[in-house]
């Protein structure tokens, strides 16, 4: 995974492909919103709708898992801190961070677990379950990938928090593949690979719970994460690409010059402000809009909102080649890629 993306991109691609796999961990439990609308959700959270608040905090939960996983162990208390982030200002906000405390089920009953998809394990049981996953992903003796394909899994069948445990689940696989070294830079999209083939994700996460076929499981697992190396290869190379006609467009500038490294700063932050430009930059604000004005006449940027105040201007290029990308990966998938048929129930 390391070696799939190019060294020297590594900082500028770090962001668009932890977006693009936290919107695509969210389109799996049937959230949807655009790529644009989530950027606009992170500068300006409530001018946005509830939809994409709730997917700008999947990806601000990514942005912490994959922290935690730099600064130690996975623990119990890490999770519960990722739900937070999940959770916060949402519905779910008052469950954020607290292991369940009622039986839950999958489909199809509103009413009871009868006729249960699966029911997990009884609330007692739960905070045992999840000390034996933290256990399990501190190991270092069995295949990485294999690793992360189990703790997602597990940590799926115990179905700990009351909602969110999808996403929560596949942040998870990003812990243990940066904690074993397989993705120190980045975060491969295996998400977007397993939304496209939703189907098959979930008949072989299924063959694992109910039937213990963990080599189905593994096997699909390892298929995706294979995949989204070289996609995310491929958007690498698709990144650098633009950045490098935006610098022909914006013309002379110093190397390393805030003019320069505006560049990268609007591959992370494709909806901008004159304040988020200026604290990425370390410039002022006036500053910042000078920079900001000059890619405007660039034509790299173009200003979205009316008026001097509260101004905000958007890279509309990024967000053409994260849909394609998506698109891509949708296209080669089975067509399952829709909203979820069935859906946790907790009484």
């Amino acid at each position: 995974l390391n070696a799939s993306v190019d060294a020297s991109h590594y900082e500028m691609v770090a962001s668009p492909l932890l977006r693009a796999e936290a919107i695509s961990s969210s389109r799996i439990e049937g959230l949807r919103a655009s790529h644009r609308s989530i950027a606009q959700a992170r500068e300006n959270p409530a001018a946005a709708k509830a939809v994409a608040r709730e997917i700008a905090n999947s990806v601000s939960a990514m942005e912490d898992a994959i922290q935690f996983a730099i600064d130690g162990p996975l623990t119990t208390e890490v999770i519960k801190k990722i739900h937070v982030t999940l959770a916060r200002g949402t519905d779910l906000e008052v469950f954020g961070g607290e292991f369940r405390t009622k039986q839950n089920w999958i489909g199809p009953s509103n009413h009871g677990p009868f006729n249960a998809v699966y029911v997990p394990p009884k609330p007692d049981d739960v905070a045992d379950l999840m000390n034996d996953l933290v256990e399990f992903a501190s190991r270092t003796n069995i295949p990485a990938v294999a690793q992360a394909a189990i703790v997602h899994s597990q940590f799926e069948a115990v179905h700990p928090f009351a909602d969110g445990n999808g996403r929560v689940g596949r942040t998870l696989i990003h812990v243990v593949l940066r904690r074993r070294g397989l993705s120190m830079k980045v975060v491969p999209p295996i998400s977007t690979v397993l939304a496209a083939r939703r189907d098959s994700y979930v008949e072989s996460l299924a063959a694992y719970q109910q039937r213990g076929d963990v080599n189905q499981w593994i096997s699909h697992f390892a298929r995706a994460t294979f995949e989204s190396a070289i996609r995310a290869e491929g958007l690498s190379s698709e990144i650098a690409r633009m950045a490098s006609e935006w610098g022909t467009r914006i013309g002379r500038r110093q190397t390393g010059s805030a003019v320069d490294r505006m560049i990268g700063v609007l591959v992370q932050h494709p909806i901008i402000s004159a304040e988020t430009a200026a604290r990425n930059l370390g410039v002022t604000e006036i500053a910042a809009r000078r920079i900001l004005g000059r890619f405007t006449e660039s034509k790299v940027i173009r200003e979205i909102t009316d008026g001097r105040r509260n101004r905000v201007w958007a890279a509309d290029e990024v967000f053409d080649l994260l849909d394609a990308f998506e698109h891509g990966i949708a296209a080669d998938g089975d067509g399952s890629a829709k909203a979820p048929s069935r859906h946790l129930r907790s009484k």
